[in-house]
């Protein structure tokens, strides 16, 4: 009688291979997705920085801030288009209009195209209290993978009401 050697693997054994290979891979797609989401959301700060900055200094240089009666992208006091950034590039406050790559929500409400350029590409929401001829005080939408955000100087709480103030 001979006795014959198993050579290779069971089936149990190569479905355990399996499914942690498959794990590994879901762990590692994981963190690769969320660590981009970062990097997106870091750059949005980096350019939120960029235009605070830039209308800090048009605020020292005219003594309010960029205030608008009338926004072609949503009415009223609200721009969404780019029109205070293009202002303030006119201007030679900013070298660049820093645009955040993502469909922009508003206050709760689905992302349409109100707030896109013809390109697709989204803007930094602002706000400035027009019919306060004191212009002290401004707001920028900011879109954050992580959830959007407002922030600015001296901003009222009626403003983009349901977003949480950035930490930034």
């Amino acid at each position: 009688m001979t006795k014959h050697k198993h050579l290779g693997f069971t089936i149990v054994e190569l479905m355990v291979v399996i499914v942690v290979i498959a794990m590994l891979v879901t762990i590692t797609t994981i963190a690769y997705r969320t660590t981009q989401a970062d990097s997106r959301d870091k750059k949005r700060q980096a350019d939120v920085m960029m235009l605070k900055a830039a209308i800090e200094e048009y605020y020292a240089d005219n003594g309010s801030y960029p205030k608008f009666t009338t926004c072609t992208s949503w009415g009223g006091t609200e721009c969404w288009i780019g029109e205070a950034w293009q202002l303030l590039k006119d201007n030679g406050y900013l070298d660049k209009i820093p645009m955040p790559a993502l469909k922009v929500t508003h206050s709760g409400v689905a992302a349409s195209n109100k707030n896109q350029a013809p390109d697709g590409n989204s803007f930094y929401g602002y706000v400035s209290s027009a019919a306060d001829s004191s212009g002290k005080n401004y707001a920028i939408f900011v879109p954050l993978e992580s959830g959007d955000c407002k922030t600015g100087k001296n901003v009222p709480s009626g403003w983009w009401n349901s977003v949480k103030s950035c930490d930034f």
